[in-house]
């Protein structure tokens, strides 16, 4: 990843999740200055990439992924130029787990867009709180409303 030390210093919270979006950030603006930013593609030239992805979380939670979920502009079928990619990933390990990975988790997204020029953005969730959390939170209602599932 290539990134400045000006950068760095703007960017560094105390909290470990903003150093990670500053750093996918910071990654995401450097590929759109060289133009490795790519127009939108369709649903079945996103899949491969989404599988790669999947690949690497695979390896990053070994407890299990239970499901793989695309939702946003992708999924409803109106995504546009430099529009992310949004992805789901619903997994067996417990939710303390899952915010100690998240450097990693943001890590294989910024190798992938350096990689493809397209963002992907992982969220990654317990299995079990998103299902018992579904019909009262706003974001999950909006997963499951219009997401599509990647996974069986």
């Amino acid at each position: 990843m290539v990134f400045s030390l000006l950068f760095l210093h703007v960017c560094h919270p105390k909290d470990r999740a903003n150093v990670v979006y500053c750093l996918y950030s910071g990654t995401q603006r450097h590929a759109a200055a060289e133009g490795k930013v790519k127009p939108v593609y369709t649903l079945d030239q996103v899949k491969p990439m989404v599988a790669e992805m999947s690949a690497r979380m695979a390896q990053l939670f070994p407890e299990g992924i239970s499901d793989v979920v695309l939702y946003g502009s992708y999924a409803r079928n109106e995504a546009e130029d430099g529009s992310d990619v949004d992805i789901m990933y619903l997994v067996d390990a417990p939710r303390s787990v899952i915010a100690q990975r998240s450097w990693q988790v943001g890590s294989a997204a910024a190798d992938l867009l350096l990689e493809y020029g397209v963002v992907l953005s992982p969220v990654v969730e317990n299995r079990d709180y998103f299902r018992a959390h579904a019909r009262t939170l706003p974001f999950f209602q909006n997963v499951q409303r219009e997401g599509v599932r990647l996974r069986d």
